[in-house]
């Protein structure tokens, strides 16, 4: 349902499946927390960044961020940090559409290439594995974080791991 849609065969598989992994993680929790009440939507715990709805938005926004440092992912920053939450909906299509553009960018990868620009007046010289690790890391600390909210609050979160994501491709009604 979340996974492997695009099959794309590259000498990046391995790659590739990480990053697929992250798009199912991405949107079992998104689906799992939009029908939630704006109080179990707002809840924390110390030691995590935010409420829930807020750490998911931070979560995609930043993904954003670090795919429009290339010029041909055709992805653009469009969460600006302190900006209100732009709905459920429109964070599913910005997740999904962040992670086909890191699918697409790990398939296509070849060695490490050295992105370079301007952000913000300030020339950048960052390696690709840089983004690639950041997109990885960055949101599954921030899942983790939703999932510590959840339970600490006495609801069960969605496992997300490789291993469940290994059930749901087992199975082929998920």
């Amino acid at each position: 349902m979340y996974g492997m849609e695009s099959a794309i065969v590259s000498g990046n598989e391995a790659l590739v499946a990480i990053f697929e992994h992250h798009k199912w993680s991405n949107l079992a929790m998104i689906d799992f927390c939009a029908p939630l009440a704006d109080e179990q939507l707002s809840l924390t715990v110390p030691g995590t960044r935010g409420g829930v709805r807020d750490t998911m938005q931070h979560i995609t926004g930043n993904e954003a961020s670090y795919l429009s440092f290339f010029s041909g992912s055709g992805i653009r920053q469009e969460i600006l940090p302190g900006s209100g939450f732009v709905g459920w909906t429109a964070l599913r299509d910005l997740a999904a559409r962040t992670s086909d553009a890191l699918i697409r960018l790990s398939a296509a990868v070849k060695g490490d290439p050295i992105e370079r620009g301007e952000r913000m007046g300030e020339p950048y010289a960052v390696p690709t594995s840089v983004f690639l690790a950041q997109a990885i890391n960055h949101a599954t600390e921030h899942r983790s974080h939703i999932r510590t909210i959840l339970s600490s609050h006495g609801i069960t979160p969605p496992e997300i791991d490789g291993w469940a994501w290994l059930e749901t491709l087992s199975d082929p009604s998920t």
